[in-house]
């Protein structure tokens, strides 16, 4: 399993990873990805030329926080100019496509692109019109749904961990165990040039290891900012069993460099910053590079130590151009909100302690939170292990904070953390069935109407038809949440087609309640429509069966009747 070198060349580092960064043209076309295209749009920046190009920066979030999420939903890049959405995330898919070929060509292994299995890999709790966006932007990269797998990115490294060896013994994976797997995205793991020499001996030895197998599945993955958990249990078969449904949220690495980018901004104000981040990219990239550096120092019982960081000499020029009369010194050492906890000695800001870490505090204690609240049910109360994956994970005081709000917890972090999601997804394309039975985060149904019943529904819903007064809008319930389905379990209902009808849509509905009367109740939400054609609508016969596949990781949709054959899709996205 080989995974690529990423270079920040501005910085003279190397990553294992590099940041979710797309640069286009002034005419839309496709220029840079990763550390070139926030090192070529800081190049444009110093000369003034960046103002016509797009870049996006950390543009995978932007599907988490959208719950409108459609076909036409638009992206701003950082100059506040517009893009579609499918379009900024096909330029990336392509890049990443493109680049896995070049690698796997370059290291003699000769495949066309229809031989490859390709995995893409999204956060758990995202929606099912997020996960149908992916693939419709795959697709756009010219990667055909019969070669495409969505993998969950909390069990793809669950995967991981149960393959490679780990330091707590076989017995954490054994039959019968139950581990909560704690997924944290969004912190790049850096190694300066001078240090690279054992990694790329590494990469040789793994090169020649796997010479002999065939490369068939290649995992696209890009860095998030997502804390994405899920609880598992081994089966007898060594398969696993969902025990909760995935959750999470917004809680990863970038919450700590929002928190870093707020400290700024309340030190030389927005408008200072605002400039700063335009007219000097280099500067605001290498200054959250060196932060990523940082964050792997600070512990939870280092109360003494400062943090150096070295600060760009392009933004106290610019606050100092812009605050005539001000110095930037005093800005630091006596803003109101940091007294006594920064300090400035030439170009570094001495940072204390316990202001480092309250940059942490936000995400880690949600993050705790959460999982007391997981650790709680019924079916854990035999306390499972806590498995930390994903780059945040690495941090010295997201361990520490774990391992000391569950102390009857074993706290497990795998060798190379960070590229668990990765590695396991490559697994996870050639064993797809690994996970047996996921847990529902919704209720699912559709959209039906019953014979109404007097003091029984509302007369709101009451309408006429020629069968006589049906009720409307009733929610006619599939799986409900919490519900544990199989992976190629279905649930499916008949429903009766108008005589004549060459098509018919069948709406479908989430909620969080259990058990909705109607879907217009508070919290039902639409969900797609079901979009049945009937080749002979003539025949006698007008009963359609649909039916729901819940225990994949996308909802998926069979659709049959006796006698007739009919092309049926699912789609999430308006």
């Amino acid at each position: 399993m080989f995974a690529p070198n990423w270079i920040a060349a501005s910085a003279g580092a190397i990553s294992l990873k590099t940041p979710t960064c797309l640069l286009l043209t002034p005419d839309g076309k496709f220029d840079k990805f990763g550390y070139e295209a926030e090192d070529k749009y800081a190049d444009l920046a110093l000369e003034n030329q960046h103002t016509d190009y797009y870049f996006f920066r950390r543009f995978k979030m932007k599907l988490h926080r959208n719950p409108s999420l459609n076909r036409e939903t638009q992206i701003e890049e950082e100059g506040g100019k517009t893009l579609p959405a499918r379009t900024v995330f096909a330029h990336g898919i392509n890049f990443l496509k493109d680049h896995a070929l070049d690698k796997l060509r370059l290291q003699g292994t000769q495949c066309e692109d229809w031989e490859v299995r390709w995995v893409l890999t999204v956060p758990a709790i995202w929606s099912e019109a997020a996960k149908q966006f992916m693939r419709e932007a795959a697709q756009k990269a010219d990667l055909t749904n019969d070669q495409l797998t969505i993998a969950l990115e909390p069990e793809a490294a669950s995967v991981y961990c149960r393959t490679v060896p780990n330091a707590m013994g076989d017995n954490t994976f054994e039959p019968g165990s139950k581990y909560m797997v704690v997924d944290l995205g969004a912190q790049n793991r850096y190694f300066r040039k001078s240090e690279t020499e054992g990694i790329q001996n590494q990469d040789k030895t793994e090169t020649k290891a796997n010479k002999q197998n065939t490369y068939n599945t290649v995992t696209l993955c890009s860095i998030g900012g997502t804390a994405d958990i899920t609880v598992h249990e081994v089966q007898e078969n060594g398969a696993l069993r969902e025990l909760h449904k995935a959750s999470g949220g917004a809680w990863g690495g970038t919450r700590v460099d929002s928190a870093l980018e707020q400290l700024f901004i309340d030190i030389v104000e927005e408008d200072v910053w605002s400039k700063f981040k335009k007219r000097h990219g280099g500067d605001y990239f290498e200054l959250f590079r060196d932060f990523e550096v940082k964050k792997r120092t600070v512990k939870m019982d280092d109360d003494k130590k400062l943090t150096n960081m070295k600060l760009p000499l392009s933004l106290k020029d610019l606050y100092e151009e812009m605050k005539p009369g001000e110095k930037f010194k005093d800005a630091v050492e006596d803003n109101e909100m940091y007294s006594g906890r920064l300090k400035l000695l030439g170009d570094k800001m001495r940072v204390d302690q316990q202001l480092m870490k309250g940059l942490f505090r936000d995400p880690i204690d949600k993050l705790t939170d959460h999982m007391r609240q997981i650790l709680t049910l019924p079916c854990l109360r035999k306390k499972p292990s806590i498995l930390l994956v994903g780059g945040f994970s690495e941090s010295p005081i997201v361990q520490e904070t774990i391992r000391e709000n569950f102390p009857t917890c074993t706290v497990i972090v795998p060798n190379e953390a960070g590229l668990s999601v990765l590695k396991g997804a490559v697994l996870f394309g050639h064993r797809p069935k690994t996970i047996a039975s996921r847990v529902l985060k919704y209720t699912y149904g559709i959209a039906v109407s019953k014979p109404f019943i007097e003091g029984h529904h509302p007369p709101e819903k009451r309408c006429e038809s020629t069968y006589g007064a049906i009720c409307r809008d009733v929610f006619h319930k599939y799986v409900e949440a919490g519900e544990s389905v199989g992976l190629d379990e279905s649930q499916s209902v008949s429903f009766t087609m108008a005589q004549g009808a060459c098509m018919s849509r069948v709406r479908v509905y989430t909620s969080a309640d259990r058990d909705p009367m109607f879907v217009t109740d508070e919290g039902c939400t639409l969900l797609g429509e079901v979009t049945i054609s009937l080749d002979n609508p003539s025949m006698s016969t007008n009963k359609v069966n649909v039916g729901l596949t819940f225990g994949g990781t996308e909802v998926s949709l069979q659709a049959n009747t006796s006698g007739r054959t009919f092309g049926a899709n699912f789609d999430f996205l308006s």
